[in-house]
């Protein structure tokens, strides 16, 4: 009789461990992301365009292909075109990314990049250390990817992948980086990476959802390439639902 009168009791008590774990993971960060230019300084460019041939819009710097990391774009003061004069559609800009930030986190995510007679397939990436990225090498020839950061010492080397190769590069480096390769230094690829990150590539407009969170602090990252960061520390209590929304334009990025 002992035994069967245990049943409920132990049967009750998983449960209640269950629910109480949920619980505990179920949280959430989403929203929306949007990119804009600034008023002024588009009307400063429309107006000096209007002096030259109608440029048409640079779709492949909008979605951050086609300048492999470099060229046009942005500069420091917030031009609104790219170096060839053609007008960046903000409205339409995809390769934003949404980075959640965790201490406990240690990367390990996997990132496909193709390497093929038109260049890198990707020419824009947000990571962690610890990630990796997957270079397949579709080419003919061999080819020697470096990373390179902003510092003297901020380098890292990995073996040439030879034709029809694929190779595991993983990420020591934080910060500001470049993926390259010694043998074509017009191919790169703009890196952001940082400790504990998990990023989500969304285009201007479109919805981010971060799910299955535990309660915590943690860190929010808006980041698109061309115009800089924005930056959001979010506390969350468990089970608890938090929205959180951002535009990204010129006149708003302050790093």
């Amino acid at each position: 009789m002992r035994i069967s009168q245990s049943f409920p009791i132990v049967l009750s008590l998983m449960i209640s461990v269950s629910f109480s774990a949920a619980a505990e993971n179920n949280a959430r960060i989403y929203g929306t992301v949007e990119t804009r230019a600034h008023a002024e300084v588009l009307a400063k460019w429309n107006a000096a365009s209007k002096s030259s041939a109608p440029k048409k819009i640079d779709y492949a710097a909008a979605s951050g292909y086609g300048g492999s990391g470099s060229g046009s774009g942005n500069n420091s003061e917030g031009d609104a075109g790219s170096s060839d004069g053609a007008a960046i559609n903000y409205e339409e800009l995809a390769d934003i990314f949404v980075v959640l930030a965790h201490p406990t986190w240690q990367g390990g995510a996997v990132h496909e990049v193709e390497l093929s007679p038109y260049g890198l397939s990707v020419g824009v990436l947000a990571l962690a250390k610890g990630d990796i990225i997957r270079l397949h090498n579709k080419t003919g020839n061999p080819y020697t990817p470096y990373l390179a950061g902003a510092g003297e010492d901020d380098i890292q080397d990995f073996p040439t992948i030879e034709p029809g190769s694929v190779n595991d590069l993983v990420i020591e480096l934080t910060g500001d980086l470049e993926l390259g390769l010694d043998e074509d230094e017009e191919e790169l690829v703009t890196i952001a990476s940082g400790k504990g990150w998990k990023g989500q590539r969304v285009s201007s407009g479109e919805r981010y959802e971060f799910e299955g969170l535990e309660a915590g602090n943690y860190g929010l990252t808006f980041w698109y390439w061309r115009l800089g960061s924005l930056d959001h520390a979010v506390a969350l209590k468990a089970g608890q639902n938090i929205e959180i929304n951002e535009v990204l334009s010129v006149d708003r990025i302050i790093k």
